[in-house]
């Protein structure tokens, strides 16, 4: 059962901020940063902005146009990152629930600013300034965030390089739980398909309604163990999931429950290109009841040096 239903959604937000302790905070105790608008979010219907909290705390402020919200996908969104307090994930500080200066409603979800590009600003240059030793890092660090966030019955669902932040030392952060779930009746959860189509596995395209519209379907974290099999993939080979900026092809090779391809001859690292490649296959395996979880990874990356 999703967090809130579509009766008294604003009043059920209130509810959330009380029960999970979270800090309501004002606008004007926000100040301007050197940057403006960081990036307009079309999915979450939200805008970003890099303000200043508390004179010293850059932060993201993830602004909601108040007269679309998605209520369930913000009430979810609001209990992950209340609940998560993680290395690899920026500190969240707070949510802001204020009238403007027209009397109508402003709530924003205010989330530490990491200084940094995101895997995405690397794969534009090839991945040049990522070493070995780098690669091998991240995906580490993404194993252990993503074996805390399974533990606490969540799950991200849209695993994807724009959603990893590097900071100046190469420290990974996984950011955005705009599509996140939690997992609080077992571990199947009802859901129409989310996230970015190259990096979701083939069970996010199984069911189409009547109009070949929406789709909904049972996901679990498998979902997410799919999406880190396609950046351990786009790290050492350089080639992203499926190699194919069409989103009808990979759309049906999904529903065709295709095998995942991927250039084993670009893993260059020849110390660790049998581990790369076991990861990546038990990763994509396309029926999720045979697909790894995220604990099974761990003996294979610990031999990985």
């Amino acid at each position: 059962m999703d967090v809130v239903s579509s009766n008294n959604q604003y009043d059920i937000i209130i509810e959330l901020v009380k029960d999970h302790n979270v800090r309501l905070i004002k606008s004007n105790e926000l100040k301007p940063s050197n940057n403006t608008t960081v990036s307009d979010s079309i999915c979450a219907k939200a805008t970003l902005f890099h303000k200043i909290l508390d004179e010293k705390v850059g932060v993201i402020v993830k602004e909601f146009n108040y007269d679309k919200i998605d209520w369930i996908k913000l009430a979810n969104e609001l209990v992950l990152v209340s609940c998560l307090v993680h290395d690899h994930i920026p500190k969240f500080q707070g949510i802001i629930i204020d009238d403007d200066k027209h009397g109508k409603k402003k709530i924003a979800l205010v989330t530490e600013h990491i200084e940094g590009k995101s895997l995405n600003d690397y794969k534009a240059n090839n991945f040049e300034d990522l070493n070995e030793q780098d690669k091998l890092k991240i995906i580490k660090d993404l194993h252990i965030v993503f074996t805390y966030v399974h533990d606490m019955k969540f799950m991200h669902r849209d695993l994807n390089p724009n959603n990893l932040i590097l900071d100046m030392k190469k420290n990974v952060y996984l950011t955005n739980f705009g599509f996140g779930k939690v997992l609080d009746e077992g571990d199947e959860k009802a859901t129409r398909t989310a996230g970015t189509l190259n990096y979701s596995p083939p069970e996010s395209v199984v069911n189409i309604d009547e109009d070949d519209q929406e789709i909904i379907n049972l996901v679990t974290a498998k979902y997410d163990v799919w999406a880190f099999g396609c950046i351990v993939s786009l790290l050492y080979t350089n080639e992203e999931p499926w190699n194919t900026k069409s989103n009808s092809l990979i759309s049906k090779k999904l529903k065709d429950k295709a095998k995942f391809i991927f250039k084993e001859a670009n893993i260059t690292n020849e110390a660790i290109k049998p581990h790369i490649i076991k990861i990546i296959r038990m990763c994509t395996e396309v029926d999720s009841t045979k697909r790894c979880s995220m604990k099974d990874l761990k003996p294979i990356l610990d031999e990985m040096k």
